[in-house]
């Protein structure tokens, strides 16, 4: 029998809300399919997504009701976190996709977080918040 899969609406926000966030539970990876964001004031607005620390999409808005979506396959393992934020009057923000039963707990592929600290010539974890 195949592994349960849920079609998900992981965040919402909207102007004044702040960050939402919503951490994957462990034993279950996600699948972020769609952002969607939209706006309905002139005055510019934006929206940021993350997953895991890490930029997935940015929306600027210049002009009033305006709605822009950005497709994606982007996986979040058990335990990492997605956020958003929507800034500007009327400005919202909605991030949806698939969650799957993961038995085997897996997580990102060795490496896939590491990027290198410009200063130090060395490799570090990308949310090492060392100071320098």
């Amino acid at each position: 029998m195949p592994w349960p899969t849920y079609s998900e609406r992981f965040l919402t926000t909207a102007d004044g809300a702040g960050w939402s966030s919503y951490r994957v539970p462990v034993g279950q990876r996600a699948v972020v399919r769609a952002v969607v964001a939209c706006t309905g004031d002139p005055a510019q607005s934006y929206v940021f997504v993350e997953v895991a620390g890490h930029q997935l999409a940015r929306f600027i808005f210049q002009a009033p009701t305006q709605t822009l979506s950005f497709a994606t396959q982007t996986v979040v393992y058990g335990g990492e976190v997605m956020r958003a934020i929507a800034v500007g009057p009327g400005c919202e923000c909605l991030v949806s996709g698939y969650l799957f039963a993961d038995p085997l707990h897996g997580t990102a592929p060795a490496g896939a977080d590491l990027e290198v600290d410009a200063g130090a010539g060395e490799r570090v974890a990308s949310n090492d918040q060392r100071g320098g």
